[in-house]
């Protein structure tokens, strides 16, 4: 991937996007950066989303308060800007993330199992994002897969994209105690659908 450069012009597009997330997201993005980059690499990041119109103190950060999800979006592509990162640091990005998320450990402590997760995928999405909606569409235990759709979220970037399947893919880990997961992204808004899917597929 050539290096990506975020420009103020993709940002304003990006923030046009509507749709909130709890600051949680947003907290956990920054510890992450923290814990990887240190104080320095905080700066950098603040600098960049300084620099494209759209700064972001971590410090102000409410974990319970309703934020733009465009805004987290953005929080991670400025990331990639700064870090000269790959699609695969994105990805271990959101595979890392659960750790600092009090979400993921609460979803974690209540429905440690693979089945339970996959039900309760729905309301977990409706209490933690004020937009779309997240659906089941097949959960099979015993061919050991499960698909998921998201409908209604916005055209921030693929990266994002990319993002999600790290996400999954750190979920489902947890929930089945560390065993071999994979995450395919078939359909996306990027390739002309109205919605995302994500097949997770597991050994």
């Amino acid at each position: 991937m050539s290096q990506f450069k975020l420009t103020k012009e993709e940002a304003d597009r990006i923030m046009k996007i509507k749709g909130n997330v709890r600051g949680s997201i947003l907290k956990g993005h920054f510890l992450y950066i923290e814990e990887l980059k240190g104080k320095e690499g905080i700066e950098l990041l603040k600098n960049k989303l300084k620099e494209i119109g759209y700064p972001v103190n971590p410090e102000d950060l409410n974990f319970s308060k309703w934020y733009p999800e465009a805004l987290s979006c953005l929080i991670i592509l400025a990331a990639v800007d700064v870090f000269n990162w790959e699609e695969k640091d994105v990805f271990e990005m959101a595979y890392q993330s659960a750790k600092y998320s009090i979400v993921v450990k609460l979803l974690m402590r209540y429905f440690l199992n693979i089945e339970k997760v996959f039900r309760e995928v729905s309301s977990f999405w409706r209490k933690h994002f004020d937009f779309g909606e997240m659906k089941v569409i097949e959960f099979n235990l015993e061919k050991k897969f499960g698909i998921i759709r998201l409908y209604g979220y916005g055209k921030y970037h693929p990266l994002i994209c990319v993002y999600h399947q790290g996400y999954f893919t750190k979920i489902a880990e947890l929930a089945l105690g560390k065993k071999t997961v994979k995450v395919e992204h078939p359909i996306c808004l990027f390739n002309g659908y109205n919605y995302e899917e994500f097949k997770i597929i597991w050994e």
